[in-house]
């Protein structure tokens, strides 16, 4: 049984990716996201990290319509996903691994603007601006992913974190904040 925590996580990165908010996934929806990303950060959709962020969120959508769309319509709905999610073929350190890893890989990278393998406050705002999170909220969601105090995000943090959004079961983790704030 999914926890509440999970619940809420689940119907946040359903919202996220349903860009059009039409009630279904499709690819334009997860091209949307990395193109509202691409545009946040002022980086070029035709840039090598472009060109990288578009191609693992074709790939996030492609594994995306292989497990969760049950009916092969070519759109997930939101019981689809929600059933996929709950059958952990979304939620599972592999399934992490061939989903979402490779988005966060290369989302880490765009948002490093100066390419100096940090990324600063600004560039993290950058992100969390993409993802619809209210400008106040950003600086606390900074702080809890800055575990080391050093007011910079390495890519071990930040891929803690949004392992940690995906699997984690813990409402207290850091990684909850990938998305903005929870919903209350």
């Amino acid at each position: 049984m999914e926890s509440a925590i999970q619940q809420e996580k689940v119907m946040l990165l359903f919202k996220q990716l349903d860009t059009d908010a039409d009630g279904f996934i499709d690819r334009r929806d997860v091209s949307a996201l990395a193109q509202r990303i691409l545009s946040g950060v002022g980086e070029d959709g035709d840039s090598p990290k472009g060109r990288e962020l578009l191609s693992a969120f074709d790939q996030v959508w492609e594994q995306l319509a292989r497990d969760a769309d049950a009916d092969r319509d070519g759109r997930v709905s939101r019981e689809e996903f929600t059933q996929g999610m709950r059958a952990g073929q979304l939620t599972s350190q592999d399934a992490y691994d061939r989903y979402f890893h490779p988005g966060v890989a290369a989302a880490y990278r765009v948002i490093d603007r100066d390419g100096d393998g940090v990324v600063s406050r600004a560039e993290f705002g950058a992100l969390q601006q993409a993802f619809g999170t209210p400008a106040d909220q950003v600086d606390q969601i900074f702080g809890q992913f800055d575990t080391d105090g050093n007011g910079l995000l390495d890519a071990t943090e930040t891929t803690r974190h949004a392992r940690d959004f995906y699997l984690s079961t813990d409402p207290s983790a850091a990684g909850n904040g990938l998305f903005g704030p929870l919903p209350a």
